[in-house]
């Protein structure tokens, strides 16, 4: 048994084979695609909820420093007015 292929089926035939592989090769690539695009995703959700929580935490620090800052101004203006209280008595004294 004689089979006889000429160089022009011989071609076609390569060429299926080949559209075949790069066909098999490319869902490969689109799933691999796809399962990396699912953990990026993962990721910029876990990115975002510690986002918020670390816009929210600062805000409490913000709140917490300004409430701080205010208690401070308050104590040194007591303290100033209690020495210029003192300094008055003593200049009544004299």
């Amino acid at each position: 048994m004689e089979l006889a292929i000429s160089v022009k089926e011989l071609g076609w035939i390569i060429l299926f084979i080949a559209i075949i592989i790069l066909i098999i090769y490319l869902i490969v690539a689109v799933k691999h695609t796809i399962n990396v695009l699912k953990k990026a995703n993962s990721v910029l959700d876990d990115v975002n909820e510690i986002s918020n929580i670390a816009a929210h935490r600062t805000s409490q620090v913000d709140q917490a420093i300004d409430h701080t800052v205010d208690k401070i101004a308050n104590a040194l203006t007591s303290v100033a007015n209690i020495l210029k209280k003192d300094k008055s008595e003593e200049i009544q004294d004299k």
